[in-house]
């Protein structure tokens, strides 16, 4: 009996000095570790560094469970700091709604400025970065320290386990003088990253990506008008993941701002007006590195699905006579460097539509069912190695004929020499009236295309190849009055030259009459036109026509006059 008692008052006693314990545990925290902590992160949040300056409304600690809660947290730049400062271009700021931590331990704070955040919530925030483009620009590096100078003001170690920000929005702006103009903006940000280190030794020969185990970054409803205000750009919603090295667009579409018909008269002169629908684009295999460190955007795979894209010509109105650039110099325009290993489009569509000088009516061709594949997409040149870029691509001509072409640009070359060769197969070619009754008043009676055959070598002068047309029954009729002058001068395009054509390729016993390819390069043309051109010169001789009519040679001969006096 007496044993129990004594049992009975040990686990009382045992009870007591575990809620004894509990108390004083509970009263330091109180008393000591909450009151430290909280004047340390006090002070860490609410004051001002050499540039920025902090402020909350209202802070939330709880020592017990580890967690931080700020609301309304403010981050000004001081700028007559930065007004005398020469060193950095870039600074910022951030207005957010609600900040949540949960930390491993609130006293490691106190005891030895150090932090490990467990999960850390960014509610809202609003972050806008001003660059002040007088300033010299930073590397990669010089940004990634100015980070730690920030955080090393207030911790020795920041450590983050698990970050996550939701429904921020982010603004860009350049300094003008005095003033601040708006360069970009996003919204509905939702991103997160998993473990980052921030410390003397985590900044030593690595960039933040480095320093960042895992991230993504998503956007939705992303939309913009371009500066001229001609186009705007819809994203429904782009995401990238450092794991997967990967960067998944949907609903992408570049769309213009005017109807068809306004749209040249607002540029003030003739330009191609480009619709493009992308359902989904995806990129694999991206260099974060290498983007980050050396501005470059490199992905070994780019997919675009269900690609559709319109164009409109409107030539009714006057033709802005330019040089215009080939392909390995529209890449080098571009005003960033990339690199894209292999760039296949899947099931896509391109259609040209135009409006001819002297017409109301329009007409135009379609390549449907395309699928391409490019090799090599880049304007990053290396002057040792004899880069080239490659073009497989299969597609239906106007919803009939299957056309296989195969493009080689090197892209070092000086000359902009490149090679074109195809084959297109078994198609009425009444089909192409629907481009040349409007376009040149020529209408196809009857034909059919049995298989053409095509090489070209082209640079920025001229081009040289061969076709060979094989064909049955072409019949072609000039459509109007051949006494109106307008239709004299529509008679040097495009097939209206076959005025005399031989009906049959090949004719009886004769073989395969083949069409030399012989053009010079009008610089003034679209490199898409440069093309067709050349391939025409082809064709023209394979149905006969040896010369081209004497009264168009003076047409041609003038065009060329006044061409060379403007």
């Amino acid at each position: 009996m007496a044993d129990k008692k004594r049992w009975k008052l040990w686990l009382i006693g045992v009870a007591c000095v575990a809620a004894l314990g509990a108390i004083l545990f509970s009263l330091s925290h109180v008393l000591w570790v909450n009151h430290v902590a909280s004047e340390v992160i006090k002070k860490m949040i609410k004051s001002s560094s050499k540039k920025y300056i902090i402020d909350y409304e209202d802070l939330q600690l709880n020592t017990l469970e580890n967690e931080v809660n700020v609301n309304n947290i403010t981050i000004t730049y001081d700028s007559t700091q930065f007004a005398d400062d020469d060193s950095t271009r870039l600074f910022f700021n951030l207005k957010m709604d609600r900040l949540n931590l949960a930390v491993t331990s609130i006293a490691e704070v106190a005891y030895s400025n150090t932090l490990t955040v467990k999960h850390a919530i960014l509610e809202a925030p609003k972050i806008r970065l001003y660059r002040d483009p007088e300033k010299k620009k930073e590397k990669n590096f010089e940004g990634w320290l100015r980070a730690y100078q920030f955080i090393s003001e207030y911790l020795q170690s920041l450590q983050v386990n698990s970050f996550s920000i939701r429904n921020a929005s982010f603004y860009t702006y350049e300094l003008e003088g005095n003033d601040t103009v708006p360069k970009f903006q996003l919204d509905s940000i939702s991103a997160s990253f998993t473990y980052l280190t921030l410390d003397s030794a985590a900044i030593v020969n690595k960039n933040i990506v480095e320093n960042i185990d895992d991230f993504s970054i998503e956007i939705k409803h992303y939309k913009r008008v371009f500066p001229d205000s001609m186009y705007r750009i819809e994203i429904e919603s782009a995401k990238v993941d450092k794991k997967s090295a990967t960067l998944w667009l949907k609903g992408m579409k570049l769309l213009p701002m005017y109807e068809k018909y306004d749209f040249a008269q607002k540029v003030g002169y003739r330009q191609g007006r480009v619709t493009l629908v992308i359902p989904a684009v995806t990129f694999n295999g991206i260099d974060f590195r290498r983007l980050v460190d050396e501005r470059t955007f490199a992905s070994e795979n780019l997919s675009l699905d269900s690609l559709s894209l319109d164009i409109f010509s409107d030539k009714h109105m006057e033709e802005y006579k330019h040089y215009r650039m080939m392909i390995p110099e529209m890449l080098q325009a571009l005003p960033f460097a990339f690199r894209v290993d292999t760039l296949r489009v899947q099931k896509g569509e391109l259609k040209y539509e135009e409006r001819s000088e002297d017409a109301d009516d329009t007409g135009g061709v379609i390549f449907s069912d395309i699928y391409a594949t490019l090799y090599n997409t880049t304007n990053i040149v290396d002057e040792e190695e004899e880069s080239v870029m490659e073009a497989d691509i299969q597609a239906l001509f106007m919803h009939e004929g299957k056309l296989d072409v195969n493009f080689r640009f090197p892209l070092y070359r000086d000359d902009l020499s490149h090679s074109i060769q195809g084959t297109l197969t078994a198609m009425p070619l009444t089909k192409l009236n629907n481009i040349l009754e409007p376009a040149v008043n020529t209408s196809v009676k009857s034909g059919q295309l049995n298989r053409l055959e095509f090489t070209m070598e082209l640079d920025q002068q001229k081009a040289t190849g061969m076709t060979y047309f094989a064909y049955d029954d072409l019949k072609i009729e000039l459509l109007g009055d051949e006494g109106d002058p307008k239709l004299k001068e529509k008679i040097d395009s495009f097939l209206a030259n076959l005025i005399v054509i031989k009906s049959d390729n090949p004719s009886g016993n004769q073989p395969l009459r083949e069409g030399p390819i012989a053009f010079e390069r009008i610089q003034e043309k679209t490199v898409f036109g440069y093309w067709v051109r050349a391939l025409l010169s082809g064709l023209r001789i394979s149905v006969g026509i040896d010369k081209v009519p004497k009264r168009l040679a003076g047409t041609n001969k003038q065009k060329k006059k006044d061409r060379s006096s403007e």
